[in-house]
């Protein structure tokens, strides 16, 4: 993980802190500008098992990687974050690790929409039954 100075940073507030009306703060010591509270509350709230039940359903070409929802015969390509994302739950990586695996991975213009974008995909990987929530009530 690379350090991130604190001058290279347009955003200098927890990005999970949508409404700017708690006071945290994020230390500058990781790439991901989420405070450790954020960190905490957001890898609980989309803390998943492991998604074995996809994993023979999975198919990984060069750069691309399709997935097939066994119970419909639907099959879905993957973008490469996507593909991200889905290796690191094989991994049985955090919401918030996986947010560090991008960064280490992407060049991020904006924390908030990749933020945005990942809580996303992870509510339509829940939706479609690709992975369960360790506490289903927790995602909206």
């Amino acid at each position: 993980m690379k350090k991130v100075k604190k001058q290279d940073i347009q955003h200098r507030g927890c990005i999970a802190d949508s409404q700017k009306k708690r006071a945290c703060h994020w230390d500058y010591s990781g790439a991901v500008p989420i405070c450790e509270r954020h960190m905490a509350e957001l890898d609980e709230k989309y803390a998943c098992e492991k998604p074995i039940p996809f994993r023979d359903n999975m198919i990984e070409r060069g750069e691309e990687m399709f997935i097939m929802n066994a119970r419909s015969g639907d099959i879905y390509s993957l973008s490469s974050t996507a593909a991200l994302v889905m290796k690191g739950l094989l991994q049985g990586r955090t919401f918030c690790s996986i947010l560090e695996d991008m960064d280490a991975v992407f060049e991020i213009d904006s924390w908030e929409q990749a933020l945005h974008d990942c809580e996303a995909f992870f509510k339509t990987l829940f939706s479609m039954e690709f992975i369960a929530a360790r506490k289903p009530d927790a995602i909206p």
